[in-house]
């Protein structure tokens, strides 16, 4: 068992063969896209030019409705190509008082 920095050093560093990951819930989806996919991050040494061209449009674009279609070709692109085995997806369901606005 190694301690959270020291393996995220060796996964960096590319000493591993397998690596598995959980990430929590993300509010945007440039945060879950760019270490895993970006050829500029060289975290997983996938390069795909036109997932790189999508990963920066979409994080060029601050309107979210203009950001959808660049994301959903991102991920098209991705599922055609994949760089990573994805495991599964956790159901999380948040809850919060009424007197909260804007979540």
């Amino acid at each position: 068992m190694v301690d959270f920095n020291a393996l995220m050093a060796q996964r960096k560093a590319g000493n591993y063969d397998l690596a598995s990951f959980s990430t929590s819930t993300l509010n945007d989806p440039h945060d879950g896209v760019w270490d895993f996919y970006s050829s500029e991050a060289k975290e997983s040494g996938y390069h795909n030019a036109e997932v790189d061209k999508l990963i920066n449009a979409g994080n060029a674009v601050l309107d979210i409705e203009q950001r959808k279609p660049i994301y959903h070709q991102l991920y098209k692109v991705l599922a055609d190509d994949p760089p990573v085995i994805l495991l599964g997806y956790r159901n999380i369901l948040s809850a919060s008082s009424a007197r909260v606005s804007g979540f």
